[in-house]
């Protein structure tokens, strides 16, 4: 399951319109498995290779999430990343070999976010930057965070909240 959000300015000459999404829905085990090994080969940061190397036993946020830019107000999905290590020294592993509903995934390895906040803490933040301006940008988890404002022409922006799966 997933929640996104249609993003169209009202006023017509400016005609910015733009879909976001969060979450992955079904396929969070296969994509949780692909972050874990493109972050293994050193394709998602060198942090992120850095710290499997150092923690075995570390994982991975594969959540999707909205940002928008501070500087030009761009706004973007992309995949969480940030680093998590077990609670504890005697942390489990990954849950592996169930179906559920949510991530029918029978055999495979992989931490969902369920489990992620209930067994592991976070170790570091990774950094998101704007995909266009490389500005800092802020997280947007809830549709009441959404700017009202257009990015583009600063006039009002017309927010639509979508549930998917």
């Amino acid at each position: 399951m997933g929640i996104g959000y249609a993003l169209e300015c009202k006023t017509p000459f400016c005609r910015y319109s733009r879909l976001l999404v969060t979450g992955v829905g079904m396929r969070f085990s296969f994509v949780y498995q692909e972050v874990m090994e493109k972050a293994r080969k050193g394709e998602v940061s060198e942090e992120h290779t850095q710290f499997l190397q150092d923690h075995p036993d570390g994982v991975i946020n594969a959540k999707k999430n909205i940002y928008q830019c501070r500087d030009c107000g761009y706004y973007f999905s992309d995949y969480n990343l940030d680093m998590y290590i077990p609670k504890g020294d005697n942390a489990d592993a990954p849950e592996k070999g169930r179906r559920s509903v949510a991530f029918p995934s029978e055999g495979m390895s992989y931490v969902s976010p369920f489990e992620l906040k209930k067994r592991y803490k976070l170790y570091q933040t990774y950094p998101h930057h704007c995909p266009k301006c490389k500005g800092e940008v802020d997280v947007t988890e809830e549709v009441k965070d959404v700017s009202e404002k257009c990015p583009k022409c600063g006039k009002e922006l017309k927010v639509s909240f979508i549930l998917w799966d």
